[in-house]
């Protein structure tokens, strides 16, 4: 018995220090199109420091929204961690909005990855910010006065934004890499705007 907890305590020490993902996240807003009343968002997402770079493995992206002032959110633009748009890998699955929920007063975003490639090829991420997507909303009205505020379901608000780091076996029998989530770095960076009608006018 000792000795069989001596050997998980091993094991588990090597796979802890296999493991460096940490993450941030935030949301930019790209473009006000108000002439055809849409609203366009990026999420983007890098490594917390130089020492939690990681493969990007599954991962699932939850940010609340006021349905009240924008509504009908939609992927207008894939950029990395899909086969499709910019920066095409076949190793992920087109990104979707799948779990996404939208009620009269609000609604949650769930951008989602899905890896199903090799160890060869899942995409790094690292301290540079990385778009994930484009996501186009619906203005409800462009001269409304009051502003919104999108905010990140983060690590420990259900359900969770968190992803999972894909970590390579040097010696592959069956499976080539396993997957570990990869810790929250603390920056969950919301957008803010204060006027959707200044906004418009502007």
């Amino acid at each position: 018995m000792k000795r069989f907890f001596f050997l998980f305590a091993v094991c588990s020490s090597l796979l802890a220090k296999a493991q460096n993902g940490k993450f941030d996240v935030r949301l930019q807003l790209k473009k006000a199109d108000c002439a055809q009343m849409k609203l366009l968002v990026t999420v983007e997402v890098k490594a917390h420091d130089e020492n939690s770079s990681f493969l990007m493995g599954n991962a699932n992206f939850r940010f609340s929204y006021d349905a009240h002032l924008i509504k009908a959110p939609v992927i207008a633009d894939q950029q990395n961690f899909t086969s499709q748009g910019e920066n095409a890998s076949l190793n992920y699955n087109p990104l979707s909005l799948n779990g996404s929920v939208e009620r009269n007063a609000n609604g949650i975003v769930s951008l989602n990855i899905i890896y199903s490639g090799s160890e060869q090829n899942a995409t790094p991420v690292s301290t540079n910010w990385l778009p994930i997507a484009t996501l186009q909303f619906d203005l409800v009205n462009p001269d409304e006065k009051a502003g919104t505020t999108l905010v990140w379901n983060d690590d420990k608000a259900f359900p969770v934004t968190g992803l999972s780091e894909i970590v390579l076996k040097k010696s592959t029998p069956e499976f080539d890499y396993d997957t570990y989530i990869a810790k929250a770095g603390g920056v969950f960076e919301n957008l803010t705007i204060k006027s959707i009608s200044s906004l418009c006018s502007g």
